[in-house]
């Protein structure tokens, strides 16, 4: 892979390599410190911290499902399968039953053969996803510096994973499967807010995206009716835990590593300045999504995905995995544009690491307020960058 050249090249090449470096000394920092599984530093995540917590959900949607959502019930399972009564203190099942379900295999496992299983599965899809999109196997080394990525498969997410599968729609896209499409973003109900930047692509155009949307109602809708009358105590739960997630995410451990803006703003401004904030971004998201139109439907996609790491509530720093996904196709689609994306590209994986080690130190400094985030304003402005370089009408008006 030939490395692009210019000004711009040059300054994301740096800014890599800078992210890179932090990237490194995180683990090195990791790898000294005397909690690498269980950690109860609230500022660091642990290995397994997710996956051990989706193998106790597991286990307790299997003996007890109206206790899916019991943090008590969570701790002992987790101690029984971490071997630790410290692991994981401050933890809470916030997903639906549905993603627990997926761990029934893993529920009688330890702790780090399910993180084994778990990060192998992700890997595998990701690159899989990333491949088959056409992505070069030297760029795809490089997404494991990535510190999103790392982070994801460092906890045992499934972040990486449904990148993957972000990936793969956009393959069967491609290939004329639209349907098959569709049912690949259905099956994200399991993360719902990693569907939330392409569902509102598809809606506001039904007629263009009528199959896509088609799959995945389909594979949504069954999904759910499957959890809803499999388990109905644990989905009832699901319902009424739903009322204390903002009122968790009001701590300090979780705020440094939230990307969200809109969820940032409620918790540092208030309830009411986040529905202004909230307001305000849907009058230009709209907008924006319409202006999608305009592009090649991969592109589109592209852009659905990385706008719905802004609009969406829930948002954490291992979620900009995700951005793996526009990254590749915008790399792919523009090579004529690839020093300027290499530039945008340095800014965001800069901001990515660098956010949350702002967010650290303010919170530090002031107390616990304020938070500073970084990263979700560096995401905005590498969206209109880049939809400056690939929308037609911009172009053509340049070119003029």
């Amino acid at each position: 892979m030939k490395v692009p050249e210019g000004r711009a090249a040059r300054a994301g090449m740096v800014s890599l390599a800078v992210a890179f470096l932090f990237q490194g000394v995180e683990w090195l920092r990791w790898l000294t410190s005397d909690a690498k599984v269980a950690t109860v530093d609230l500022f660091d995540y642990g290995l397994a911290g997710d996956s051990g917590i989706f193998q106790a959900a597991a286990r307790i949607l299997g003996e007890a499902p109206g206790l899916l959502y019991d943090q008590a019930a969570l701790l002992q399972a987790l101690g029984q399968i971490s071997g630790s009564p410290l692991f994981g203190q401050n933890s809470i099942y916030l997903n639906p039953p549905m993603t627990a379900a997926l761990f029934t295999p893993l529920s009688e496992a330890s702790l780090l053969a399910g993180w084994a299983a778990v990060t192998a599965v992700s890997v595998a899809l990701l690159l899989a996803g990333l491949k088959l999109l056409g992505a070069p196997w030297r760029w795809l080394a490089l997404t494991v510096l990535f510190s999103p990525a790392v982070m994801s498969l460092r906890l045992g997410q499934l972040t990486a994973a449904s990148c993957g599968i972000l990936a793969l729609s956009l393959v069967f896209q491609r290939s004329g499967a639209p349907f098959l499409a569709g049912a690949l973003i259905g099956c994200l109900i399991v993360k719902p807010q990693y569907a939330v930047g392409v569902a509102l692509y598809w809606l506001l155009d039904p007629r263009q995206h009528g199959r896509q949307l088609a799959g995945a109602i389909v594979c949504s809708t069954a999904l759910l009716s499957l959890t809803w009358f499999h388990w109905p105590d644990a989905s009832v739960a699901f319902v009424e835990s739903l009322s204390r997630v903002l009122p968790i995410e009001d701590d300090l451990g979780r705020l440094v590593h939230h990307f969200s803006l809109v969820t940032g703003v409620s918790l540092l401004v208030g309830p009411t300045a986040a529905v202004l904030t909230l307001t305000a971004i849907l009058f230009l998201i709209v907008p924006f999504f319409k202006s999608l139109r305009r592009l090649p439907q991969e592109t589109g996609f592209a852009f659905a995905v990385a706008a719905g790491l802004i609009i969406s509530p829930y948002r954490v720093d291992y979620d900009w995995t995700l951005l793996l996904v526009p990254a590749a196709v915008f790399w792919i689609k523009y090579p004529e544009s690839r020093s300027s994306l290499l530039g945008i590209y340095g800014l965001v994986a800069l901001a990515a690491v660098l956010s949350r080690t702002i967010a650290v130190g303010t919170a530090i400094a002031f107390s616990g307020r304020p938070v500073i985030q970084i990263a979700p304003w560096a995401l905005i402005a590498a969206i209109f960058l880049c939809h400056r370089m690939v929308d037609p009408n911009l172009v053509n008006r340049r070119a003029t």
